[in-house]
């Protein structure tokens, strides 16, 4: 898959949003790891807004699912932490 300022204007994402994509890639981006580690980390444009309106239907389902998953463990892993912080692990 291939990301470009068109797609974003299309989708209807904010006008800042796509400024910082264009400027870091004026011809788009393939999806990578990498790139999206850039978009959504250094550049703070949203996953959820991505995984909502540039995904296909079967991509955004799975997106979800994962998200909600990754959600839930977080969840549990600071339950956990909190648990054995105040239980005296």
């Amino acid at each position: 898959m291939r990301i470009t300022a068109d797609m974003l204007r299309k989708a209807k994402a904010c006008e800042p949003d796509i400024a910082k994509f264009e400027e870091r890639w004026p011809d788009g981006c393939a999806v990578t790891k990498r790139n999206c580690r850039i978009a959504f980390c250094e550049l703070d444009m949203s996953p959820d807004w991505a995984g909502e309106y540039l995904l296909p239907e079967k991509a955004r389902a799975e997106y979800w699912k994962t998200a909600a998953l990754y959600e839930y463990k977080k969840a549990k892993a600071d339950a956990f932490w909190r648990a054995a912080t105040q239980g005296g692990i």
